[in-house]
């Protein structure tokens, strides 16, 4: 492995909080560090060293930035997290349209509200079969107001 260049560990410091690092920056310092990066194969030199430390240096046009390694597991996880959380909210905004409630903070919704509403709206109905996949994390009757930490409850 090649000698880290200069500025490493102030380099390091930076983008570890999740700051980018740009060419174009006001700050003469960012400037400076970009150039680093850029100089020669210190490019490859830092993504090495990040390596290391289960980091990736990331290149964009004229900027460069940290990522965490992943594996392809976690990354599809948290993907299909993000998709049960979209179908979940997705639901609960029909439900509050056919209901004429307004989803915002403070709107609460009843297992028993819900029960009515499928039974009049076959495409609510639908949304919630969906759902089936999720019971288990998916206790409906939401409470969302302002102040409370748990918010959802049975």
């Amino acid at each position: 492995m090649n000698i880290p260049p200069e500025h490493t560990d102030d380099i390091f410091d930076f983008l570890r909080k999740g700051h980018f690092i740009s060419e174009d920056s006001r700050d003469e310092t960012m400037r400076n560090w970009f150039r680093i990066i850029d100089d020669g194969n210190n490019y490859e030199t830092l993504c090495e060293y990040f390596s290391m430390l289960n980091l990736s240096l990331e290149e964009g046009k004229g900027y460069y930035y940290l990522s965490q390694k992943e594996e392809k597991s976690d990354i599809e996880r948290k993907i299909k997290q993000a998709y049960k959380w979209i179908d979940i909210l997705d639901f609960l905004k029909a439900y509050g349209r056919s209901s004429n409630l307004l989803f915002m903070q403070g709107t609460i919704f009843s297992a028993s509200q819900i029960s009515v509403q499928c039974n009049i709206n076959h495409v609510l109905k639908e949304k919630l079969d969906g759902l089936i996949n999720y019971l288990e994390d998916l206790v409906i009757s939401i409470n969302i107001e302002e102040g409370t930490k748990d918010a959802i409850s049975e």
